[in-house]
């Protein structure tokens, strides 16, 4: 299921550096409604109700958290991503 994602300036402003639960991007998906996600360079992880598992992290997005936890500025933006659905199993993270 695709969803559209979009990091507000009050996300950026709350969001956390270095926190995978509490950087922007997790907290637009939370306000979502999407449970624990945890943006880990590479993916993304997601919690049971979305199917629990690894969403590769779109690179506009990658670029975005690097930035944030480095301590640059940054602006709003969006991105979609591809949620798992909860009968779809991920065994592993991909590397």
């Amino acid at each position: 299921m695709k969803v559209l994602i979009e990091v507000t300036q009050e996300d950026i402003e709350k969001g956390q550096r270095g926190m995978f639960l509490f950087c922007p991007i997790s907290l637009a998906m939370q306000r979502l409604g999407i449970e624990d996600p945890m943006v880990m360079g590479s993916v993304i992880h997601v919690g049971e109700s979305e199917g629990e598992g690894f969403i590769p992290t779109p690179a506009e997005a990658k670029t975005f958290v690097e930035e944030f936890d480095r301590g640059a500025t940054v602006e709003p933006f969006s991105f979609e991503i591809d949620l798992p659905t909860p009968n779809q199993a991920v065994e592993e993270s991909p590397r």
